[in-house]
């Protein structure tokens, strides 16, 4: 099995020009299913779903994180794909076994220092810090993903009526709210 993991490794980094990074990432998570088929005695001819699903199953075992093993058996699917492609394997067996379900997490916030700090951190001295002070409060008060203000014009911006036109995802375009503050620093900018 090594000397297809090193022409698999090879054909990665040659003809797939993958970095050294991923290469070795890669080098990792096959060494690791090679222990595992070698302890287990499975041969790679005679690997089937439930060999695949045991090797998960010792990685979970092991202690691996959900997303680590995802990306282990995406490795594992690639590689098996490769050996099909050179007509060493008739079928990869990984592409019958879903990966594990991921951890949705919560995206972090700041603190309410941390949201100030970044507020007043632009120099109001200069025509830059008057811009970014303008984005800043901008983006926050109105809410807005970062490349939606990215895309703003001054066509979008009613500061009269405190609400600025935002086009989203799906070019969907909606009006939106903004606070007093990013008012005024859009004024200061503009003066």
């Amino acid at each position: 099995m090594q000397t297809h993991i090193d022409t698999f490794l090879t054909h990665l980094s040659r003809e797939r020009r993958l970095s050294a990074h991923t290469c070795a990432a890669y080098r990792t998570d096959l060494d690791q299913f090679r222990d595992f088929c070698q302890a287990q005695d499975i041969d790679l001819n005679g690997l089937d779903r439930s060999g695949v699903r045991a090797y998960l199953g010792h990685l979970n075992a092991g202690g691996f994180a959900r997303r680590s093993i995802a990306r282990k058996l995406a490795c594992l699917r690639a590689f098996l794909s490769y050996m099909c492609n050179a007509g060493h394997l008739s079928h990869n067996p990984a592409l019958q076994v879903r990966p594990p379900k991921l951890e949705k997490t919560l995206p972090t916030h700041l603190s309410v220092e941390e949201a100030a700090q970044t507020m007043t951190a632009p120099s109001p001295d200069t025509a830059l810090g008057l811009r970014d002070r303008a984005m800043l409060e901008l983006f926050y008060s109105a809410g807005i993903r970062l490349r939606e203000l990215a895309e703003l014009t001054l066509d979008d911006i009613d500061l009269d009526g405190r609400t600025v036109r935002v086009q989203g995802k799906g070019n969907k375009v909606r009006i939106v709210p903004m606070g007093g503050p990013a008012r005024e620093a859009i004024q200061n900018y503009l003066m």
